[in-house]
């Protein structure tokens, strides 16, 4: 984010000298740099408004996992890449696959159906990789549920995206919805600690 924030200061000063020179000379190349500038400008801050957002709202899934400690523990997924959901919550009634939707809310309603729709997908294969990989290695826990959970960082769930086999959620509401998953516990804490480490390793 200061990275944005540097760039503009250095767009805005380089920006306002050149519209300066420009009435001062009359050079017309100075004016033409000068309106180039102030579209930099734009683009830049669209950027880092972006960018803003999409901090703000991991921050707020973070926040929101940070409470469930220590009862539930966490697995940071982010930079392993699509194949894999951005956070793994490992709890006593088993784990949740968490996905995060990024698109913002000014999207229109058809490209944001289109993207909840490919976070829902991948929140499903995540959930299938996971249940395979403990299927495969004969873990003590391979029949525990796996859920899969996306919360959009960006824009605020409707009730018309619900969905039976893929929560969709706002980052306030992601700690009350793990509490509230039904399953008995079967997980004690050493359990969780194995199943966890295993998954990591992979």
């Amino acid at each position: 984010m200061y990275r944005y924030l540097i760039i503009l200061a250095a767009l805005a000063l380089l920006t306002g000298a050149t519209w300066r020179g420009a009435q001062q000379t009359g050079m017309g190349i100075l004016t033409m740099f000068g309106t180039l500038g102030t579209g930099l400008l734009g683009v830049v801050a669209t950027m880092a408004v972006t960018r803003w957002q999409m901090d703000a709202g991991r921050r707020e899934v973070e926040a929101a996992l940070l409470s469930l400690a220590p009862e539930y523990l966490i697995t940071d997924w982010g930079d392993r890449g699509k194949d894999w959901p951005d956070y793994l919550v490992v709890g006593p009634r088993g784990l949740i696959v968490i996905c995060l939707d990024e698109t913002a809310q000014f999207v229109r309603a058809r490209r944001a159906g289109v993207a909840l729709a490919r976070s829902r997908e991948r929140a499903r294969q995540a959930a299938r990789r996971l249940r395979e990989r403990l299927a495969a290695a004969e873990a003590e826990g391979a029949s525990v549920p796996v859920d899969a959970v996306v919360v959009l960082t960006r824009r605020r769930a409707e009730g018309a995206e619900a969905d039976p086999d893929v929560a969709v959620l706002n980052p306030e509401d992601l700690a009350a919805y793990i509490h509230s998953v039904p399953y008995p516990e079967r997980l004690d804490r050493s359990m969780q600690v194995r199943l966890t480490r295993l998954l990591r390793a992979g």
